[in-house]
């Protein structure tokens, strides 16, 4: 024998429809989010980047400059900053550099103390002691071979993304008025 729902009954049922239409709407959500990451993370970099221009690019305007021209400028001083930022790392690892012979002896020389103490405390021969760094160094190798795929994967996906980003800010620059206009709607 069916029973007619209640009032509560029905309220309860309604309050289980919209949990699961959330569920729902979170797990469809989080699948295009993560299918499309490739498309998402680039452009959600230029979104910052082009908030981040976008009073220098009005600035530009006002003063008489074309919007293609104005956020022409805008990128190239983003490219002057960027390149002047990787120049200073680029310093700072050639005085590290400058720096290795230095470290490389006092390197060998902890590696030869620590070989002594091993010696003298706990009875482990030198013998022994290569055998493990041969051991090691197999592994280190064997792990840095296999990373060798991960680095170029992530180089090329690096390097398609210094095209992609400014391109994706100074579309989302020139279009901005369509862009509004959409978000308001």
């Amino acid at each position: 024998m069916r029973f007619p729902l209640t009032r509560y009954n029905a309220l309860n049922q309604d309050g289980k429809d919209q949990y699961l239409r959330v569920m729902q709407y979170i797990l469809y959500g989080s699948i295009i989010l993560y299918l499309g990451r490739d498309l998402f993370v680039p452009l959600s970099f230029a979104a910052l980047i082009s908030f981040i221009l976008y009073p220098i690019c009005i600035w530009l305007e006002r003063k008489g400059i074309g919007r293609a021209t104005a956020i022409f400028i805008g990128l190239l001083l983003l490219l002057l900053l960027t390149s002047i930022i990787a120049l200073l790392l680029a310093n700072q690892v050639s005085l590290f550099l400058r720096e290795w012979p230095t470290l490389q002896l006092k390197v060998r020389q902890l590696v030869a103390d620590l070989t002594q103490a091993l010696v003298s405390s706990f009875s482990i021969t030198e013998a022994q002691q290569n055998k493990w760094t041969l051991e090691f160094g197999g592994k280190v190798v064997d792990f840095i071979v296999q990373g060798v795929p991960t680095f170029l994967n992530a180089s090329a996906y690096s390097a398609v993304l210094l095209i992609i980003i400014p391109v994706f800010t100074a579309l989302i620059l020139y279009s901005r008025n369509r862009l509004i206009e959409i978000v308001f709607q």
